[in-house]
């Protein structure tokens, strides 16, 4: 099955201006072998920036495609780990949204205690247009060993544009197949009781 989903990445999408079309990949699973009878898959997108370190730096990020407006009771983005100038704490950037409204407020948080705890308001997401600005943003530097602050992304369709000289890509070092065995309705023993 793994190497079905990368295959329809090499083959599919890794070209300029492509398509992810999630009704192919999930047609692809699911033909992956007859023991295959469905498959709940899961989209995120990793968008990354490459941060100008010790200056505080306005970002416009076009991610492309719509972003998942979680309305009062969630977020759509959160950021990798990352450095503030003076300080050795681990801060991320995570969206909160007004509701119904497109624009969304993003903003900076620490985990303490594994609770997040706000610390400031950095910038706008708008979830119609995916467009993500950070106004005034520092980092000292970045938590992992890569250049770029990754973004985890839930888009607001499961079908995904690349555009403006952009790859859409199955990462292999992110991609996760868990099987899992469904348990048959002849299986069980059914009960009923009339009064």
């Amino acid at each position: 099955m793994r190497n079905n989903i990368l295959f329809y990445s090499t083959s599919d999408i890794e070209r300029f201006e492509k398509v992810f079309k999630f009704s192919k990949l999930s047609r692809i699973i699911d033909d992956t072998d007859v023991a295959v009878v469905s498959n709940t898959t899961k989209l995120k997108l990793i968008y990354g920036i490459t941060p100008v370190l010790n200056a505080a730096v306005t970002y416009k990020v076009d991610i492309g495609n719509p972003v998942y407006n979680p309305g009062i009771a969630g977020s759509s983005i959160i950021s990798a780990g990352f450095l503030s100038p003076g300080s050795n704490e681990v801060f991320y950037i995570s969206d909160r949204s007004a509701g119904e409204s497109d624009i969304g407020t993003l903003f900076i948080f620490a985990v303490r205690n594994n609770v997040r705890v706000p610390i400031t308001d950095i910038g706008t997401i708008d979830y119609s247009n995916g467009i993500i600005t950070l106004t005034g943003l520092n980092i000292a530097g970045l938590v992992s060993s890569d250049v770029a602050l990754d973004f985890t992304i839930e888009p607001d369709s499961n079908d995904v544009a690349a555009q403006r000289n952009h790859i859409i890509l199955v990462d292999p070092n992110l991609l996760t197949v868990t099987p899992i065995i469904e348990k048959i309705a002849e299986s069980y023993q059914f009960t009923s009781s009339r009064t």
